[in-house]
Protein backbone atom coordinates (compact mmCIF):
# COMPACT_ATOMS: atom_id res chain seq x y z
CA UNK A 1 0.00 0.00 0.00
CA UNK A 2 2.30 2.35 1.01
CA UNK A 3 4.78 1.74 -2.25
CA UNK A 4 1.58 2.32 -4.42
CA UNK A 5 0.83 5.42 -2.33
CA UNK A 6 4.97 7.03 -3.31
CA UNK A 7 3.92 5.68 -7.03
CA UNK A 8 0.60 7.42 -7.38
CA UNK A 9 2.19 10.61 -5.74
CA UNK A 10 5.23 10.92 -8.10
CA UNK A 11 2.94 10.45 -11.02
CA UNK A 12 0.60 13.47 -9.77
CA UNK A 13 3.98 15.58 -9.51
CA UNK A 14 5.10 14.65 -12.51
CA UNK A 15 1.57 14.79 -14.37
CA UNK A 16 0.83 18.27 -12.88
CA UNK A 17 4.24 19.30 -13.79
CA UNK A 18 4.21 18.65 -17.54
CA UNK A 19 0.60 20.43 -16.98
CA UNK A 20 2.18 23.62 -16.03
CA UNK A 21 4.97 23.93 -18.37
CA UNK A 22 2.34 23.23 -21.70
CA UNK A 23 0.06 25.69 -19.41
CA UNK A 24 2.86 28.25 -19.18
CA UNK A 25 3.99 27.89 -22.77
CA UNK A 26 0.49 28.68 -24.19
CA UNK A 27 -0.25 31.61 -22.41
CA UNK A 28 3.48 33.23 -23.31
CA UNK A 29 2.60 32.06 -26.89
CA UNK A 30 -0.60 33.33 -26.81
CA UNK A 31 1.13 36.77 -25.54
CA UNK A 32 3.20 37.00 -28.17
CA UNK A 33 1.06 37.09 -31.06
CA UNK A 34 -1.23 39.33 -29.68
CA UNK A 35 1.57 41.64 -29.11
CA UNK A 36 2.52 40.73 -33.34
CA UNK A 37 -1.04 41.09 -34.32
CA UNK A 38 -1.09 44.66 -32.08
CA UNK A 39 2.05 45.53 -33.72
CA UNK A 40 1.57 44.19 -37.49
CA UNK A 41 -2.25 43.51 -38.17
CA UNK A 42 -1.40 42.22 -41.65
CA UNK A 43 0.09 39.00 -39.94
CA UNK A 44 -3.13 38.17 -38.33
CA UNK A 45 -4.03 35.74 -41.26
CA UNK A 46 -0.22 33.86 -40.66
CA UNK A 47 -0.93 33.92 -36.20
CA UNK A 48 -1.74 30.02 -36.46
CA UNK A 49 1.71 29.36 -38.57
CA UNK A 50 3.63 32.07 -35.89
CA UNK A 51 1.59 30.62 -33.10
CA UNK A 52 2.66 26.52 -33.85
CA UNK A 53 6.46 27.41 -34.77
CA UNK A 54 6.60 29.40 -31.60
CA UNK A 55 4.94 26.64 -29.31
CA UNK A 56 7.30 24.39 -30.74
CA UNK A 57 10.80 26.25 -29.71
CA UNK A 58 9.25 27.71 -26.68
CA UNK A 59 8.72 23.51 -25.48
CA UNK A 60 12.18 22.76 -26.52
CA UNK A 61 13.67 25.56 -24.45
CA UNK A 62 11.73 25.28 -21.68
CA UNK A 63 11.89 21.42 -21.37
CA UNK A 64 15.45 21.24 -21.77
CA UNK A 65 15.82 23.81 -18.96
CA UNK A 66 13.53 21.94 -16.86
CA UNK A 67 15.17 18.60 -17.67
CA UNK A 68 18.85 20.00 -16.97
CA UNK A 69 17.45 21.45 -13.48
CA UNK A 70 15.27 19.13 -12.75
CA UNK A 71 18.04 16.07 -13.33
CA UNK A 72 20.85 17.62 -12.16
CA UNK A 73 18.87 17.77 -8.80
CA UNK A 74 18.53 13.81 -9.06
CA UNK A 75 22.07 13.32 -10.06
CA UNK A 76 23.38 15.13 -6.60
CA UNK A 77 20.96 12.60 -5.00
CA UNK A 78 21.84 9.25 -6.53
CA UNK A 79 25.79 10.78 -6.18
CA UNK A 80 24.57 11.46 -2.54
CA UNK A 81 23.16 8.15 -2.28
CA UNK A 82 26.22 6.45 -3.91
CA UNK A 83 28.45 7.94 -1.22
CA UNK A 84 25.88 6.33 0.98
CA UNK A 85 26.48 2.84 -0.53
CA UNK A 86 30.26 3.04 -0.58
CA UNK A 87 30.26 3.91 3.27
CA UNK A 88 27.84 0.95 4.03
CA UNK A 89 30.38 -1.61 1.50
CA UNK A 90 33.15 -0.18 3.65
CA UNK A 91 31.80 -1.39 6.94
CA UNK A 92 30.70 2.46 8.28
CA UNK A 93 26.97 1.61 9.60
CA UNK A 94 26.77 5.07 11.10
CA UNK A 95 26.65 6.94 7.79
CA UNK A 96 23.08 8.46 7.79
CA UNK A 97 21.29 10.34 4.35
CA UNK A 98 20.13 13.47 5.11
CA UNK A 99 16.05 13.10 5.05
CA UNK A 100 15.46 16.77 3.19
CA UNK A 101 13.50 15.44 -0.18
CA UNK A 102 10.06 15.23 -0.78
CA UNK A 103 8.13 12.32 -1.72
CA UNK A 104 9.32 9.56 -2.86
CA UNK A 105 12.54 10.20 -2.77
CA UNK A 106 12.08 11.16 1.35
CA UNK A 107 10.53 7.97 1.51
CA UNK A 108 13.72 6.26 0.36
CA UNK A 109 15.95 8.17 2.73
CA UNK A 110 14.28 7.33 5.52
CA UNK A 111 13.73 3.59 4.61
CA UNK A 112 17.57 3.24 3.69
CA UNK A 113 18.81 4.89 7.27
CA UNK A 114 16.86 2.92 8.96
CA UNK A 115 18.29 -0.35 6.77
CA UNK A 116 22.07 1.12 8.32
CA UNK A 117 20.95 1.51 11.19
CA UNK A 118 19.57 -2.26 11.76
CA UNK A 119 22.80 -3.45 10.31
CA UNK A 120 24.71 -1.33 12.20
CA UNK A 121 22.90 -3.03 15.55
CA UNK A 122 23.35 -6.43 13.54
CA UNK A 123 27.01 -5.52 13.31
CA UNK A 124 26.90 -4.81 16.98
CA UNK A 125 24.97 -7.72 18.08
CA UNK A 126 27.13 -10.43 16.25
CA UNK A 127 30.31 -8.47 18.25
CA UNK A 128 28.77 -9.79 21.47
CA UNK A 129 27.53 -12.87 20.35
CA UNK A 130 31.13 -13.82 20.10
CA UNK A 131 31.91 -12.33 22.89
CA UNK A 132 29.36 -13.97 25.05
CA UNK A 133 29.61 -17.16 23.18
CA UNK A 134 33.17 -18.16 23.53
CA UNK A 135 32.67 -17.08 27.56
CA UNK A 136 29.75 -19.30 27.63
CA UNK A 137 31.43 -22.02 26.01
CA UNK A 138 35.16 -21.62 27.49
CA UNK A 139 33.80 -21.26 31.50
CA UNK A 140 32.38 -25.04 31.60
CA UNK A 141 35.23 -26.52 29.50
CA UNK A 142 38.04 -24.64 31.35
CA UNK A 143 35.95 -25.70 34.67
CA UNK A 144 35.62 -29.69 33.53
CA UNK A 145 39.38 -29.80 32.63
CA UNK A 146 40.33 -28.34 35.68
CA UNK A 147 38.09 -30.72 38.10
CA UNK A 148 39.20 -33.82 35.70
CA UNK A 149 42.59 -32.91 36.40
CA UNK A 150 42.62 -33.10 39.65
CA UNK A 151 41.05 -35.93 39.57
CA UNK A 152 43.59 -37.60 38.50
CA UNK A 153 45.79 -37.10 41.65
CA UNK A 154 45.86 -40.91 43.59
CA UNK A 155 46.13 -39.41 47.10
CA UNK A 156 42.58 -37.66 46.59
CA UNK A 157 40.07 -38.51 49.19
CA UNK A 158 36.65 -39.80 48.32
CA UNK A 159 34.80 -36.67 49.22
CA UNK A 160 36.78 -34.64 46.85
CA UNK A 161 36.37 -37.17 44.06
CA UNK A 162 32.61 -37.24 44.87
CA UNK A 163 32.92 -32.80 45.18
CA UNK A 164 34.72 -32.94 42.25
CA UNK A 165 32.56 -35.25 39.54
CA UNK A 166 29.50 -33.23 41.15
CA UNK A 167 31.04 -30.27 39.82
CA UNK A 168 31.69 -31.86 35.95
CA UNK A 169 28.82 -33.35 36.35
CA UNK A 170 26.81 -29.97 36.56
CA UNK A 171 29.22 -28.13 34.15
CA UNK A 172 28.66 -30.55 31.42
CA UNK A 173 24.91 -30.48 31.90
CA UNK A 174 25.42 -26.39 31.39
CA UNK A 175 27.55 -27.40 28.29
CA UNK A 176 24.99 -29.79 26.73
CA UNK A 177 21.79 -26.98 27.66
CA UNK A 178 24.06 -24.26 25.81
CA UNK A 179 24.36 -26.12 22.99
CA UNK A 180 20.36 -27.34 23.04
CA UNK A 181 19.45 -23.69 23.47
CA UNK A 182 22.26 -22.46 20.60
CA UNK A 183 20.07 -25.27 18.31
CA UNK A 184 17.15 -24.10 18.77
CA UNK A 185 17.19 -20.77 18.38
CA UNK A 186 19.09 -21.28 15.32
CA UNK A 187 16.33 -23.37 14.09
CA UNK A 188 13.35 -20.68 15.58
CA UNK A 189 15.01 -18.03 13.40
CA UNK A 190 15.32 -20.05 10.13
CA UNK A 191 11.31 -20.75 10.24
CA UNK A 192 8.53 -18.73 8.46
CA UNK A 193 6.19 -20.19 9.83
CA UNK A 194 5.04 -22.86 12.76
CA UNK A 195 5.16 -26.27 11.76
CA UNK A 196 3.01 -29.15 13.47
CA UNK A 197 0.42 -27.35 15.13
CA UNK A 198 -2.33 -29.30 16.65
CA UNK A 199 -5.10 -28.44 19.30
CA UNK A 200 -4.20 -28.24 23.09
CA UNK A 201 -5.39 -26.58 26.28
CA UNK A 202 -3.13 -23.82 27.44
CA UNK A 203 -4.33 -24.11 30.50
CA UNK A 204 -3.72 -27.74 31.27
CA UNK A 205 -0.51 -27.28 29.79
CA UNK A 206 0.43 -24.75 32.55
CA UNK A 207 -0.06 -26.71 35.27
CA UNK A 208 1.75 -29.48 33.83
CA UNK A 209 4.40 -27.04 33.82
CA UNK A 210 4.18 -26.12 37.45
CA UNK A 211 4.25 -29.54 38.45
CA UNK A 212 7.60 -30.15 36.14
CA UNK A 213 8.99 -27.35 38.49
CA UNK A 214 8.05 -28.92 41.15
CA UNK A 215 11.31 -29.41 43.12
CA UNK A 216 12.72 -25.85 42.50
CA UNK A 217 9.73 -24.03 43.89
CA UNK A 218 9.22 -26.45 46.73
CA UNK A 219 13.57 -25.95 47.98
CA UNK A 220 12.58 -21.93 47.96
CA UNK A 221 9.14 -22.54 50.02
CA UNK A 222 7.38 -20.36 47.01
CA UNK A 223 3.57 -20.65 46.89
CA UNK A 224 2.35 -20.61 43.51
CA UNK A 225 -0.85 -18.92 43.06
CA UNK A 226 -3.18 -20.23 39.98
CA UNK A 227 -5.72 -18.52 38.46
CA UNK A 228 -7.35 -19.80 35.31
CA UNK A 229 -9.56 -19.66 32.47
CA UNK A 230 -11.05 -23.37 31.70
CA UNK A 231 -10.30 -24.95 28.40
CA UNK A 232 -8.37 -22.41 26.74
CA UNK A 233 -7.85 -24.06 23.36
CA UNK A 234 -5.24 -22.81 20.88
CA UNK A 235 -4.09 -23.94 17.55
CA UNK A 236 -0.38 -24.14 17.61
CA UNK A 237 2.98 -26.34 17.90
CA UNK A 238 2.53 -27.53 21.20
CA UNK A 239 6.12 -28.55 22.15
CA UNK A 240 7.34 -24.53 21.43
CA UNK A 241 4.74 -23.39 23.95
CA UNK A 242 5.78 -25.19 26.49
CA UNK A 243 9.02 -24.06 26.26
CA UNK A 244 7.94 -20.47 26.77
CA UNK A 245 6.13 -21.23 30.14
CA UNK A 246 9.08 -23.45 31.22
CA UNK A 247 11.39 -20.65 30.90
CA UNK A 248 9.32 -17.89 31.96
CA UNK A 249 8.34 -19.83 35.21
CA UNK A 250 11.61 -21.12 35.78
CA UNK A 251 13.13 -17.86 35.90
CA UNK A 252 10.13 -16.45 37.98
CA UNK A 253 11.52 -19.04 40.58
CA UNK A 254 15.00 -18.15 39.95
CA UNK A 255 14.27 -14.68 40.89
CA UNK A 256 11.83 -14.77 43.77
CA UNK A 257 13.03 -14.63 47.43
CA UNK A 258 12.50 -17.78 49.69
CA UNK A 259 9.10 -18.43 50.94
CA UNK A 260 7.71 -15.61 47.83
CA UNK A 261 4.98 -16.02 45.79
CA UNK A 262 4.24 -16.41 42.07
CA UNK A 263 1.06 -15.36 40.51
CA UNK A 264 -0.14 -17.26 37.26
CA UNK A 265 -2.52 -15.79 35.54
CA UNK A 266 -4.56 -16.75 31.81
CA UNK A 267 -7.90 -15.70 30.21
CA UNK A 268 -9.24 -14.63 26.54
CA UNK A 269 -9.70 -11.09 26.03
CA UNK A 270 -11.21 -9.66 22.64
CA UNK A 271 -10.21 -13.32 20.76
CA UNK A 272 -7.00 -13.51 22.42
CA UNK A 273 -5.06 -15.40 25.17
CA UNK A 274 -3.71 -13.19 27.65
CA UNK A 275 -1.37 -15.27 30.19
CA UNK A 276 0.44 -13.25 32.89
CA UNK A 277 3.50 -15.05 34.67
CA UNK A 278 4.10 -12.54 37.72
CA UNK A 279 6.92 -12.97 40.55
CA UNK A 280 7.58 -10.59 43.72
CA UNK A 281 11.62 -10.65 43.43
CA UNK A 282 14.35 -9.03 42.85
CA UNK A 283 13.02 -7.03 39.61
CA UNK A 284 14.61 -5.04 37.12
CA UNK A 285 15.64 -1.54 36.19
CA UNK A 286 14.39 0.03 33.13
CA UNK A 287 17.71 -0.32 31.73
CA UNK A 288 17.58 -3.96 32.18
CA UNK A 289 14.84 -4.82 30.53
CA UNK A 290 14.97 -3.06 27.62
CA UNK A 291 17.56 -5.69 27.18
CA UNK A 292 16.22 -9.02 28.60
CA UNK A 293 15.41 -10.36 24.79
CA UNK A 294 18.69 -9.83 23.66
CA UNK A 295 20.91 -12.94 23.22
CA UNK A 296 23.20 -13.84 25.99
CA UNK A 297 21.88 -10.84 28.32
CA UNK A 298 22.90 -11.59 31.79
CA UNK A 299 21.46 -9.02 34.28
CA UNK A 300 23.51 -10.96 36.92
CA UNK A 301 27.02 -9.96 36.56
CA UNK A 302 28.12 -12.00 39.26
CA UNK A 303 26.77 -15.07 37.46
CA UNK A 304 25.19 -16.10 40.60
CA UNK A 305 22.16 -17.60 39.19
CA UNK A 306 22.31 -20.48 36.74
CA UNK A 307 21.60 -19.54 32.79
CA UNK A 308 23.16 -18.73 29.57
CA UNK A 309 21.43 -15.56 28.86
CA UNK A 310 19.05 -17.47 26.03
CA UNK A 311 15.97 -18.24 27.56
CA UNK A 312 14.37 -15.02 26.90
CA UNK A 313 15.16 -14.72 23.21
CA UNK A 314 13.63 -18.22 22.80
CA UNK A 315 10.93 -17.26 24.19
CA UNK A 316 10.46 -14.12 22.10
CA UNK A 317 11.48 -15.85 19.02
CA UNK A 318 8.85 -18.68 19.57
CA UNK A 319 5.86 -15.69 20.57
CA UNK A 320 7.44 -14.37 17.19
CA UNK A 321 6.28 -17.43 15.54
CA UNK A 322 3.04 -17.66 16.62
CA UNK A 323 2.40 -13.74 15.78
CA UNK A 324 2.02 -12.84 19.78
CA UNK A 325 3.78 -10.75 21.58
CA UNK A 326 5.63 -10.13 25.10
CA UNK A 327 5.55 -7.76 26.92
CA UNK A 328 7.51 -7.28 30.71
CA UNK A 329 6.46 -4.52 33.31
CA UNK A 330 8.92 -4.86 36.24
CA UNK A 331 10.07 -2.68 39.35
CA UNK A 332 13.63 -3.22 40.85
CA UNK A 333 13.37 -4.95 44.32
CA UNK A 334 9.57 -5.50 44.14
CA UNK A 335 9.31 -8.08 41.09
CA UNK A 336 8.47 -9.00 37.62
CA UNK A 337 5.48 -9.63 35.14
CA UNK A 338 5.85 -10.82 31.85
CA UNK A 339 2.32 -10.77 29.90
CA UNK A 340 1.95 -13.15 26.64
CA UNK A 341 -0.70 -12.39 24.14
CA UNK A 342 -1.24 -15.11 21.56
CA UNK A 343 -4.21 -14.67 18.72
CA UNK A 344 -6.49 -17.36 19.06
CA UNK A 345 -7.04 -19.04 16.15
CA UNK A 346 -9.51 -21.75 17.17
Amino acid sequence: MRKRTSKNRLTLTYSLTIFLILLGTVGIVLLISLLINWLWPTLLENLVIYGIFLLLVLSMILGTLFSSIYFNQYAKIVDNFLIALDEMSNGNFNYQIEEKYSGLLRDVAIKFNATIKELNSVELLKEDFARNFSHEFKTPIVSIRGFAKLLMNPSLSDEDKTEYSKIIYEESNRLANLASNILLISKLESQAIVSEKNKFFIDEQIREVVILLEKQWIQKNITININQEQNISYFGNEDLLKQIWINLLDNAIKFSNENGNIEINSSIENENIIVAIKDFGIGMSDETSSHIFERYFQNDKSRSYDGNGLGLSIVKEIINLHKGQIIVKTTLNEGSTFIITLPNSI
